[in-house]
């Protein structure tokens, strides 16, 4: 718990270093670690997804894409429940027109 809460702030203060740090402590592994992939994953599945951050893309292409710079071996398996919740909570948001940060959201009780 008290890594997810790590996690949950990392993303609210915008702490790109932090995040990789907590998903790779976790066990997230990819073929070549590429940061730049660890992060966006991570991002999109737990704290928020837009056409910013996913470059225009549906989610999934968007995760496609990370999946074709480096290839993921391995999730972080502490974090699938958080990212389940959170994919379920955010596709309400999108559905009502309510797109936001989960991390920022849940930063007070994090």
């Amino acid at each position: 718990r008290i890594r997810i809460a790590n996690l949950i702030v990392a993303f609210a203060d915008n702490n790109r270093e932090e995040v990789i740090r907590l998903t790779t402590e976790a066990g997230m592994k990819c073929e070549t670690m590429n940061p730049h992939v660890i992060y966006h994953y991570t991002k999109v599945g737990i704290d928020e997804d837009n056409y910013e951050i996913t470059n225009g893309l549906h989610i999934q292409e968007y995760l496609d894409s990370l999946e074709k710079m480096d290839r993921i071996t391995q999730l972080a398996e502490e974090f699938v429940v958080l990212g389940r919740t959170s994919i379920t909570l955010r596709g309400l948001a999108h559905a009502l027109c309510q797109s936001r940060s989960t991390a920022l959201s849940w930063r007070p009780i994090a």
